[in-house]
């Protein structure tokens, strides 16, 4: 029997300042706080990033979830008050690809530091290991397997539920940024790939009250028991090779979701 100790593995994806890779200077649809549908752009790599409307004209994202239009001064990027599309930035003599200086840019104090890598990563209060020891790029990602497990309490039997595919599609689909493993790429700037696997729904004997009781899951004992028994029925049942996401083989699952059959948790 294979035994891997259940862990939820927590992804830190974090880029190797000495190799950052460029983003993929695509857009996507977000929608004004007044239904307004608005492109946006996203520029830079991991050291500096900006967002531009499809024109090329640097926009920000102010306080209430507004896209504006954005100036210099300074050095700095300020809100003009002027929204993306509901006004035309050339009549307000603005400039395409405004950026933040040099100078101004949060990450300039590393880039001015002589020590390791390991040093201004400390600096940024970020982990000194991660996946793929910080050396992805876009042109050779970090790739990680992801195992998501569905399970169906006792007293649900007869609940309709959403298929397996439909979550396969949420977490691996390639054609939205709305799925997890495009998140993940994105943000990354092209250097993460998140490979999930989703399980069939597996029964459970403990019905969604023994399993989340008040707290709605929230680390209980009686949840614990609950995930390892249906850890357990799904290695008996053959369906998953456990040691696939164990990548490197520390007896302990590189990335494990349970996904229930009851309310969610706030």
């Amino acid at each position: 029997m294979i035994r891997i100790a259940l862990r939820l593995a927590v992804i830190a994806l974090v880029s190797a300042f000495a190799s950052a890779v460029s983003a993929v200077n695509q857009g996507s649809m977000y929608l004004q706080p007044d239904g307004l549908p608005v492109f946006i752009c996203l520029h830079g790599d991991a050291l500096y990033s900006w967002t531009t409307d499809d024109e090329g004209y640097t926009v920000l994202r102010d306080a209430f979830g507004w896209w504006q239009y954005a100036k210099s001064e300074d050095g700095e990027l300020r809100e003009t008050g002027i929204r993306v599309g509901q006004g035309l930035p050339y009549k307000y003599g603005l400039t395409k690809n405004l950026k933040v200086a040099p100078s101004k840019r949060p990450i300039n104090e590393l880039q001015q530091r002589r020590g390791p890598s390991r040093e201004r990563r400390e600096l940024l209060n970020t982990p000194t290991t991660a996946l793929c020891s910080y050396q992805a790029t876009a042109s050779n990602p970090c790739k990680r397997k992801n195992l998501i497990v569905l399970v169906k309490f006792a007293d649900h039997s007869s609940r309709v539920l959403p298929q397996p595919e439909e979550y396969e599609d949420l977490f691996n689909a390639n054609n939205t940024l709305q799925s997890v493993s495009q998140v993940f790429k994105h943000n990354s700037y092209g250097s993460f790939i998140l490979d999930t696997h989703v399980t069939p729904w597996i029964q459970s004997s403990r019905t969604e009250a023994f399993a989340v009781s008040t707290s709605m899951g929230r680390n209980l004992a009686a949840t614990r028991l609950t995930w390892r028994e249906a850890m357990q029925v799904l290695e008996a049942s053959g369906l998953v090779d456990f040691s696939q996401f164990d990548a490197d083989g520390d007896g302990c699952f590189d990335s494990l979701g349970m996904v229930h059959s009851g309310k969610e948790i706030y």
